[in-house]
């Protein structure tokens, strides 16, 4: 592939890659991580457009808006230099530290944004053990699974995978250096920045990758207009916007086909059934109190510097 491209990401993605999907299921279930309702297809994307571009484990990737969120890991049990950026505080403990190498560039810096302030919202005590009873009622919680991981740390490790976690917004990343990234990632992150911000991000991407390599971004998408999805907290952009920060051409999906393809999201069985439990314990999130019907549709976009 060569250029700029943005595509609808299908939920047939899904059931097309059995081992990438085995891969990030023993991940989530072994560090007890999960993720947002379309993560599974956002993930696979990204992973199949790294392998498609010739991104090499080994090579050094960074995962943009990382937060908590399970890419960096598989990234780093996959091999890959993974450089971990959020604005958001982080604290990895218990088997992730165990099993992962896993490194901290400490910063003084205060970091302060809406978004923060939503997930720290949704993330209170009483919230996170009103999911984690919903997990136990719904036997979603495998035991066996954190202990099989925590296993493996050995054999993980050989692959020579590893973690960097800076705490910096992601348009202006200025600790790290000049066109020595080989490619970067991030999931369903552009979305939460402020609207005037996604270009400035996306500069910063282009000034730390190195000279054509592939900016691989999923976001969320619009069937007309740019709309904000006020419970997640995120931007759903529109075609003309996605094409416009991507500086790609063509149409990501045609209108009479959007329903169809939403519908394949509605009738997903299986992103139904690992809904994360933080769904079902508020109204604050992509969808709200558990209520399985997805609003909006994940976009893929790759940028060549």
């Amino acid at each position: 592939m060569t250029g700029n491209y943005c595509e609808f990401i299908p939920a047939s993605i899904i059931a097309e890659n059995p081992e990438l999907i085995s891969d990030i299921e023993r991940l989530s279930y072994g560090l007890v991580k999960e993720m947002g309702w379309h993560y599974y297809a956002d993930i696979i994307w990204v992973m199949k457009n790294l392998r498609d571009n010739r991104i090499s484990p080994g090579a050094t990737i960074l995962d943009a808006g990382a937060g908590n969120g399970l890419l960096q890991f598989l990234l780093c049990y996959h091999g890959y230099k993974t450089v971990s950026v959020d604005y958001s505080p982080r604290h990895f403990g218990g088997v992730a530290k165990r099993v992962f190498n896993i490194q901290f560039e400490k910063t003084d810096e205060k970091f302060s944004s809406n978004y923060i302030d939503h997930i720290r919202k949704v993330n209170k005590f009483l919230l996170k053990a009103k999911g984690g009873f919903n997990k136990l009622i719904r036997r979603d919680i495998h035991p066996f699974l954190v202990f099989r991981l925590f296993l493996s740390s050995k054999k993980i490790k050989q692959k020579n995978g590893a973690i960097k976690i800076y705490q910096a917004d992601m348009c202006d990343m200025s600790r790290i250096e000049d066109n020595i990234i080989y490619a970067i990632v991030s999931v369903s992150a552009i979305e939460h920045l402020d609207y005037a911000d996604v270009d400035r991000a996306i500069l910063e991407f282009k000034r730390v990758a190195k000279p054509n390599s592939p900016i691989i971004l999923t976001t969320s998408g619009s069937t007309d207009t740019d709309w904000f999805h006020t419970p997640s907290k995120g931007w759903c952009f529109s075609q003309e916007t996605i094409r416009k920060f991507s500086n790609s051409s063509g149409n990501i999906y045609q209108k009479q086909e959007l329903e169809i393809a939403l519908d394949e999201y509605r009738k997903n069985e299986f992103l139904k059934k690992h809904l994360s439990s933080s769904y079902y314990v508020s109204d604050q999130n992509g969808m709200p109190n558990g209520n399985w019907d997805p609003k909006y549709f994940p976009v893929g976009i790759i940028i060549k510097k």
